[in-house]
């Protein structure tokens, strides 16, 4: 009975199993025309979306035609694609990011990426191509027609072919443009220069060609769009001439390598020695470089030798020529400046630092907002910056320099040149009836002198001002005869006030009048 029941239970389980089980994941949709099994060997997806007209995708499995303005449709390598009349599609190369629109009746195809090549046959018609910079020197975008091959690492341009004519037009940055017969004479076709490949002749010299007729080119959607241009004639095969030289550019404790890339050649091997007699087996060897290779870390001062080889189509490895490069030093330091304002002047000054040959004294006016700003060198450790605009402020900030190249700046000062303040006078004095004259010689730059006084001569510290004057003399009137007073003058100007002068003491009295009035009797009999 027991076993029975289990046996019950067991087969509830496997309904219930059954019933509940799910469904088989659907495979994703296949291209147009393409089974699931194609789509599955295709590598690379590519998107079109066709903005007007008709577009045809022929594929391994039959052709599927799309009329519908806005529809996404995918497409794998090796599908052809072809526009109708009065047609634009705009295809995105999904990995690369590059950019092809098509005009009508033209039909292409992506082909399967090789390891160094993106490429595109265009069968026939018109396209404008915008190709994203390549992120390695050795690949490229490359355009295929009957008669010609374009590459190029990221610009903008068009392509025609009809009536066994390859016509380019560069709109941005630099194609380079062979007969497919003979790819090693190649012209580079910069931004609004036209050129073309004729059945199998060379590619014509490149020419400028006026803004109407790049709009032309731009507009038609016509088989003739280059109609009426004018181009070059066919260059010769002695066109271009692969230079076999290297430079080397230094750089902070590095040296960077150029040469110039030879078609169909994509491995470079860099040999380098401090020893320029050592035979070149005993050289250090870095292999895959590439034009512009950066050889770092190395000792500023030492001269480094180098070589660039590559096997050729025959397999032999070829040597470039010999040159050398010293790496400079590392630029120095940051200075840490500071500021000392005077009357129209500011000094700067920092401490010397190791290995800098130079100062560069980077300086603006605040009144500008730094807008105008000016550069002054010098060898030394300090700066005194004449000329100035009292009650401006001025910024400053100072690199060090040597062979390495400048440091960075330093951290910003700033200087508030001001008019110093007068020297203090020395004053004389005159008691009178109820008054007292002060006397002083004028002090320079003084605009101003002002009066302290006090009859506590331990109050002299915080006796207030009780006059002022522009003149070198004043008379106090109104005072107590008898009473001793104490006074102080101070001579300023706009940028402050001087110390004090000598404390002089006088006590006003009447009989000092009367002294001088009898004087003056005398000297009149």
């Amino acid at each position: 009975m027991k076993w029975t029941r289990k046996l019950f239970y067991y087969l509830v389980i496997l309904l219930i199993s059954a019933c509940t089980a799910q469904k088989p994941a659907s495979k994703p949709d296949s291209a147009p025309g393409q089974s699931p099994s194609d789509r599955v060997e295709s590598k690379n997806r590519y998107t079109l979306v066709l903005t007007r007209g008709k577009v045809e995708i022929l594929t391994y499995g039959g052709i599927k035609t799309f009329t519908k303005a806005g529809k996404t449709i995918y497409f794998y390598d090796e599908d052809r694609v072809s526009t109708g009349k009065a047609t634009k599609a705009l295809i995105t190369m999904n990995e690369s990011g590059d950019i092809v629109e098509m005009y009508s009746r033209t039909s292409l195809k992506v082909k399967k990426p090789v390891k160094t090549e993106d490429r595109v046959l265009l069968e026939k018609g018109k396209a404008r191509f915008q190709t994203q910079k390549r992120t390695s020197p050795l690949r490229q975008f490359r355009i295929e027609t009957a008669n010609a091959l374009i590459g190029v690492k990221g610009t903008e341009f068009i392509v025609d072919f009809s009536k066994n004519s390859t016509n380019l037009l560069t709109l941005e940055g630099k194609v380079g443009l062979a007969s497919s017969g003979q790819p090693e004479v190649e012209v580079e076709v910069s931004a609004n220069q036209v050129s073309r490949v004729q059945a199998a002749k060379l590619p014509a010299k490149p020419t400028k060609i006026p803004k109407d007729k790049i709009r032309q080119i731009l507009n038609s959607d016509q088989p003739d769009s280059f109609g009426g241009v004018k181009f070059g004639a066919p260059v010769s095969a002695k066109t271009k001439s692969i230079s076999k030289n290297i430079k080397v550019k230094p750089g902070s404790l590095y040296n960077q390598i150029f040469w110039e890339q030879l078609d169909s050649v994509y491995n470079y091997n860099l040999h380098w020695t401090l020893n320029k007699k050592a035979p070149i087996q005993k050289w250090q060897l870095i292999k895959g470089v590439f034009p512009g290779y950066q050889h770092e870390n190395l000792k500023a001062g030492n001269k480094y030798y180098y070589t660039i080889s590559y096997k050729d189509n025959s397999g032999k490895r070829t040597y470039l020529n010999l040159e050398s490069g010293v790496p400079l030093p590392m630029p120095p330091t940051s200075p840490v400046l500071s500021a000392e304002s005077g009357d129209r002047q500011v000094l700067l000054s920092w401490k010397a630092v190791a290995k800098a040959d130079l100062y560069e004294v980077h300086w603006c006016s605040l009144t500008d907002d730094c807008k105008n700003k000016k550069i002054i060198k010098t060898k030394e450790t300090r700066y005194l910056h004449q000329n100035l605009v009292n009650a401006v402020t001025y910024r400053y900030q100072v690199s060090a320099i040597n062979a390495g190249g400048a440091g960075k700046l330093s951290k910003p000062v700033e200087g508030h040149p001001q008019m110093s303040p007068p020297a203090a006078p020395r004053v004389k004095i005159q008691p009178g009836n109820k008054s007292v004259g002060l006397t002083w010689e004028k002090v320079a730059t003084a605009s101003a002198y002002d009066i302290y006084w006090t009859t506590n001569r331990n109050e002299l510290d915080s006796a207030q001002k009780k006059a002022s004057t522009s003149d070198n003399f004043i008379i106090l009137e109104g005072l107590e005869n008898g009473e001793t007073y104490y006074f102080r003058v101070k001579a300023r100007n706009e940028g402050g006030a001087s110390d004090f002068s000598n404390t002089l003491e006088a006590t006003p009295r009447i009989w000092l009048k009367l002294m001088r009035s009898l004087k003056e009797m005398l000297q009149s009999e």
